[in-house]
């Protein structure tokens, strides 16, 4: 999906635009320049805290290159940023952890240019012109449900997400749970810029293989005197406890196993998991 995104940021350039143009001059009926589009490509991947929905996407940003280095044309160029957004849900804090994340991938000192009494116009015109000069393809932020603020504050924080998609052309991926999902489906522009490129709804996993695929995993890590596979009906208490989220699943049985340590059971029983989930 990032790749995807990524590459149609880049796509619609005025490039091969010389070569179109002799062309026009050699009496071909051709446009000079590309179809520009009049957004660029976003996504949205929504759902609940603990769904593993951070995780997926930083693993997928790890087979990109966060920067690569064009000698040929003294121009660093910066692949892809991404950051979350911070639960002042400031658009300026916002901004400025932008910039920020270019300063540490490029090395730069970018932030040194705001100056001070800068508006959020000023910010945003300062962004823009990062993202083109290192050529950017691609932006995810996430912890989207912390913008909820800045809708109550009426702050023109979409407004800002709108800008980058339309005239920057800069293709987007916002991650948050579902009331930040609700939160889009309020604002026509954003909806139909997420909508209509993908809303994935990520949830507990739901498929039994893939259930016991993580617990195969988390049996490798049991530290008990009386360790043992984890059976079927310890695994289904185990999922209805969790609803089949990493973020809790792995949490509860690490705790599950102190339990067993300190009361000196040294196993994993489904009694043991019912009572330190209600407990903790």
């Amino acid at each position: 999906l990032g790749d995807v995104y990524k590459m149609q940021g880049f796509v619609g350039s005025a490039e091969g635009a010389k070569g179109r143009y002799g062309a026009v001059h050699e009496g071909k009926l051709i446009p000079v320049f590309n179809h520009a589009r009049t957004h660029a490509y976003c996504a949205g991947i929504f759902g609940l805290s603990g769904a593993g929905k951070s995780n997926v996407i930083e693993d997928a940003l790890r087979f990109m290159p966060r920067t690569i280095n064009h000698v040929n044309y003294g121009l660093t160029q910066v692949v892809v940023i991404k950051v979350d957004c911070p639960t002042s849900a400031s658009l300026k804090d916002i901004i400025k952890r932008m910039i920020g994340e270019y300063d540490r991938l490029l090395g730069l000192k970018y932030l040194d240019h705001i100056w001070r009494g800068a508006t959020v116009i000023d910010l945003a015109n300062l962004l823009y012109r990062i993202a083109q000069r290192h050529r950017t393809g691609l932006i995810v932020i996430d912890e989207l449900q912390n913008a909820l603020r800045a809708v109550e504050r009426s702050d023109p924080l979409f407004d800002f997400f709108v800008g980058l998609t339309n005239g920057r052309g800069i293709p987007i991926i916002v991650i948050g749970t579902p009331k930040s999902e609700r939160l889009f489906r309020k604002t026509l522009r954003s909806a139909r810029r997420i909508s209509s490129h993908g809303v994935f709804q990520w949830n507990g996993m739901r498929d039994e293989r893939e259930w016991n695929r993580l617990c195969d995993q988390l049996e490798k890590y049991q530290w008990l005197a009386n360790a043992r596979p984890l059976s079927h009906d310890i695994r289904k208490e185990f999922y209805f406890r969790t609803q089949g989220l990493p973020g809790i699943a792995i949490p509860l049985y690490q705790l599950a196993q102190y339990s067993a340590i300190y009361t000196g059971i040294e196993e994993i029983t489904k009694d043991l998991i019912r009572d330190v989930f209600e407990e903790r």
